[in-house]
C-alpha cells in the first residue's frame, strides 16, 4: 500500500503534488490528475485555474506595503544621521552593514539567494545614505 499516492516536489518554497491523490488535495475538482501547489503561507492553489488577477492584486498590495516600509526605514536612517551628527559619531559603520546582511541572508534561507538579499539591502542602505545626506 502506498502511503502517499502522489509524488511531491519542492519548487521555490512551495510543494507540488503530482498524481491522482493531488486532485483530492485540491480545493478544485479538476478532471486531470496533474498537480496542486501548497503555497508557503498555507493556501492551496491549483495552477490550472485562472487566478492570475488574484495573485497580481496580492503583489500590488505587497508592493505598496514594501514601499511604506522602505519609507519608514529611511526615516529611521535620517534620525540616526542627526543623532550621529550631534554626538560626533561616524556616519558609516561597515561592520554594522555586514551584520545586517549576514542576519538577513540567514533569515532568507533557501527562499531567496544570498546574492539577491545582498543586492536588495545594498540598494536600501545606499538609498538611505543618499536620502539622509540630501536633507542638508
Amino acid at each position: 500500500m502506498e502511503i502517499f499516492p502522489f509524488r511531491m516536489q519542492e519548487f521555490d518554497g512551495a510543494i507540488l503534488l503530482h498524481g491522482p491523490a493531488a486532485r483530492a488535495a485540491s480545493s478544485h475538482n479538476a478532471a486531470s490528475d496533474v498537480w496542486v501547489v501548497q503555497l508557503p503561507f498555507g493556501d492551496i492553489f491549483d495552477p490550472r485555474m485562472p487566478s492570475i488577477e488574484k495573485h497580481r492584486q496580492s503583489i500590488d498590495r505587497l508592493d505598496m506595503n514594501i514601499l511604506e516600509l522602505i519609507k519608514e526605514r529611511i526615516a529611521h536612517v535620517r534620525a540616526i544621521r542627526f543623532i550621529k551628527d550631534a554626538e560626533k559619531l561616524p556616519q558609516d559603520i561597515p561592520e554594522r552593514e555586514e551584520e545586517i546582511m549576514e542576519r538577513l541572508v540567514v533569515k532568507a534561507g533557501k527562499d531567496i539567494s544570498a546574492g539577491s538579499v545582498r543586492a536588495i539591502w545594498n540598494t536600501l542602505i545606499r538609498e538611505g545614505k543618499l536620502t539622509a545626506r540630501t536633507d542638508d
